[in-house]
């Protein structure tokens, strides 16, 4: 095994039991920035872990993102094998790898390509090449899909080496997982929204899509779970709902936020999708996305929602496409219903925690072998 480095700007809280499984499996361990924005994360800072190493980070104080780490600190402080380096251009540390050259092996840790920006206009086309120039010069890539990994094998060629972690939860340990409490009453269904407000979330979108299903369904209601600067445009739009909808914040209590997808009929996303689909399929909940792959707005999660087994993919666009799937997927018997069982068949084989702790061991064996053949 490698005495590897995971170097990441902020450590978020949803991956402390795959930190935990690394140290205690390969021994490797993480560093951070202490201190400054969390980029709108509960984060592991400043929580007791051995395999936890923070240090200081300099952060802009005019782009969150932005962060400069020296590697010659880190480098001291942990004396690494071999460094997993989270890639952002935005992260100065990328830079210095790639100019100077990593003093141990080196992977990458991406989502494949910038999931913000399409390929389409001049300036996008201009970061994805920039991201893949920069990419090239590591020893190994590791990201969350097959699709990803196609892509940097398409652009970086096929001799670059290409790990696939599955990105997960510890979804074995989610309480009372699979337990339906989804009402009962077909024509009162609780939809459920979970995650960040944020633009590319489209919320307010899902929250007036809500508002045209109660025509079909007066007695629905919906929660909202998040925090974020959309906060206001989505309580505007929600008003209308006679209280009907229900802000309840940002959750980060297993408990509490387990309670609400027990309770939950259907997870409805009208944007970018992220681990919230994960969240939602492990409490045997579908999901409701609109089928817009090749978008920019889609991460990797979306692979997860297949049509007809854990969720719904909607075709078009709009509020009132997204109302009339929401009706469809609703009507009697209901979407737990339809598809409870192939739903949990996919969660136990496909997002456990073993399947992303996978990717990383295949990733140390890589390590292991560049060190033997004298990559130092």
């Amino acid at each position: 095994m490698a005495r590897a480095v995971i170097i990441q700007r902020v450590v978020p809280h949803y991956r402390v039991a795959l930190f935990e499984q690394l140290h205690k499996r390969l021994g490797w361990r993480v560093v951070c920035g202490e201190g400054g924005p969390s980029h709108g994360l509960e984060t592991a800072a400043g929580d007791d872990h051995e395999w936890l190493i923070s240090i200081p980070f300099r952060r802009s104080r005019r782009n969150q993102y932005r962060v400069h780490a020296s590697l010659d600190k880190i480098m001291r402080a942990t004396s690494p094998e071999a460094l997993v380096c989270e890639f952002s251009p935005q992260f100065s540390l990328v830079w210095r790898l790639v100019l100077l050259g990593s003093p141990v092996p080196l992977a990458f840790w991406s989502q494949g390509w910038n999931r913000e920006r399409g390929f389409t206009a001049p300036v996008d086309r201009l970061v994805q090449n920039t991201r893949l120039r920069l990419m090239r010069r590591a020893d190994a890539q590791l990201v969350y899909s097959d699709e990803s990994a196609a892509f940097l094998h398409d652009r970086l060629g096929s001799d670059m080496p290409v790990f696939v972690a599955r990105n997960t939860l510890a979804i074995e340990s989610f309480p009372g997982r699979g337990i339906d409490e989804s009402p009962r009453d077909p024509a009162a269904p609780h939809v459920i929204s979970v995650g960040r407000l944020t633009p590319d979330k489209h919320v307010p979108r899902v929250v007036e899509a809500f508002l045209k299903l109660r025509q079909a369904f007066p007695g629905a209601r919906m929660t909202v779970v998040g925090d974020g600067p959309d906060r206001a445009a989505v309580e505007a739009v929600a008003a209308a709902g006679q209280g009907s909808v229900t802000m309840a914040g940002a959750v980060y209590d297993e408990d509490a936020i387990g309670a609400m997808f027990r309770s939950a009929s259907l997870l409805v996303v009208g944007g970018s999708v992220g681990l919230s689909v994960n969240h939602a399929l492990a409490y045997g909940v579908p999901v409701m996305i609109f089928d817009d792959s090749e978008t920019h707005r889609h991460h990797p999660e979306h692979a997860y929602v297949v049509d007809g087994v854990t969720g719904f993919r909607v075709k078009g666009e709009g509020t009132q496409v997204l109302a009339e799937a929401m009706r469809d997927a609703l009507a009697a018997p209901g979407p737990r219903a339809k598809l409870g069982k192939s739903l949990m068949e996919f969660g136990e084989k496909e997002l456990s925690l073993e399947r992303m702790i996978d990717g990383f061991v295949r990733l140390d064996a890589h390590f292991d072998k560049l060190l033997k053949s004298g990559r130092n």
